[in-house]
Formats: C-alpha cells, structure tokens, sequence
C-alpha cells in the first residue's frame, strides 16, 4: 500500500489523522479501519485531515459519513474533515455530506469548528451482568426519548436496547455500557461489553430478529476490551413526510 499513507497527531482526545495518497475504492477501507481504530480511544472530537489525498472514485467519499455515524455511535464524538482539493469539497457537498460534517480548509479550522459543535447529547449507563438490569435499561430508554421530547420512539428504542443489553449479559459478559445519542435524522443506542464474539442469534422469534427489525442498520465494532454493538433508529417523519427538527432539550449524562 505504498500510494496511501497515513498518521496521526495532536492530543490524544482530539486526535488529527492525517492521510496522503490515492482515495479509491481500495483505499476508502483502509481509512476507516484507521479511523474506527483511532475512535476506540474515545476521543471528544476528531479531525480527518485529507489534504495530502488525490480523488479518485466520488462515491468512496461516503467513507466519511459511514465513520460520522459511527464516531456519534460510539464513543460519541463528532468529526471533521480538512480538505484543500477542489474534487473532494466539490464531491463531498454533491453528496451532501457538508451537511452533517464541517468541511475546512485547515487544522485549526477544523478543530475550532469542532469545539462549537460540542459533544451530541449522550446518556451513558453501567449495566451490571444480570437480567434483572434489564428493566433499568428500559427505564433509561423510556425516560431518555420522553425527555428529548421523542414520545413516538420510546417503542423501538426502548426493545433495540433491551434486546441488544439482553444479548450481551447472556453471552458476552461483564463490563457492559449502554450509550444512547441522537441526531437531527435518528437515534442511536450502543452497547459496550467485553466479549469479542459477534452477537449471538437466539432460536426463538426474539433477540436480533428484533434488533433487524426496528433499526434502519445496526452493526459491530471492535475495542481494545470487548466490542460495541450499535444500532440506528430512523425517527418517524410528520404528516406530509417532513422530517421533524431536533429537539431542544438536553439529555442527562450518567
């Protein structure tokens, strides 16, 4: 992989990962293996600097919103992108990426766009190892979506959550987390434990039958103790189709 190099710098909670080469379809994998790795150390913001990276493929910039989506998951973060080639800004506001990613033309740029934004609202829970955890995880979904003021995702999110917390505790065991965030579009829950095997599929009409059904994609992600399983919950749209804006109430923090 000569023609694509990578490193990072800056502080270790807002780390820069910078990135110079051929961005093509080859290459976009490896970029979000080195930045899913980076975002296992739980950093409060990050910044992928792709200054040194000449375009080749348009679509594999949606690299970027896949990791987006990830880093708000888990460990809760946003990122941002410095790009200076004209293909790239160009490509990335085509496929409206800009919306949801600051796109700046330098470092301190970016990180200052960063330190605006803040952290997305999160509600983080400790779960003890035994099914009887599993009604205070409900109660923590219940009362996270009535106090965002999303009444009409208590359902979905409430059974995504409790089905993924019961996967863990019958068979990854201890050091479980529960994380729920939002953004304008969705919610999203995670679940840290420490087992490394994917979840595990139960012989009944329950458990990810569950999960594949209330969330628009749920997915894994490796850690240095474990995994994080997480899942996204579309928020259902008005009458007329509108997506309804973000709530302004803030999420409490545990």
């Amino acid at each position: 992989m000569e023609d694509f190099r990578w490193g990072s710098a800056g502080p270790p909670d807002q780390p820069v990962v910078w990135f110079a080469g051929h961005l093509d379809g080859r290459t976009a994998g490896v970029l979000m293996d080195v930045v899913t790795k980076t975002l296992i150390d739980r950093p409060r913001g990050l910044v992928v600097d792709l200054t040194g990276v000449r375009l080749v493929d348009q679509v594999t910039l949606t690299a970027l919103l896949t990791i987006h989506r990830r880093a708000v998951v888990w460990p809760g973060c946003h990122i941002a992108v410095v790009a200076t080639d004209r293909s790239i800004t160009a490509g990335l506001r085509g496929l409206g990426l800009h919306r949801y990613i600051p796109v700046k033309s330098d470092v301190a740029s970016a990180v200052a766009a960063l330190h605006r934004l803040g952290p997305p609202p999160i509600v983080r829970m400790a779960v003890l190892p035994v099914l009887e955890s599993v009604d205070e995880v409900r109660r923590l979904a219940v009362d996270t979506c009535v106090g965002w003021g999303l009444p009409s995702m208590v359902e979905a999110v409430s059974t995504e959550l409790v089905e993924l917390v019961t996967n863990a505790i019958l068979h990854a065991g201890p050091a479980i987390e529960v994380r729920i965030s939002r953004t304008d579009r969705s919610v999203h829950v995670a679940v840290r434990d420490g087992g490394a095997d994917p979840p595990r599929r139960r012989d009944d009409r329950y458990g990810l039958r569950i999960v594949d059904a209330f969330a628009a994609q749920w997915s894994m992600m490796p850690t240095s103790a474990g995994k994080v399983v997480w899942a996204v919950i579309h928020r259902p749209p008005e009458p007329g189709g509108r997506i309804p804006p973000s709530p302004r109430t803030g999420g409490r923090r545990g």
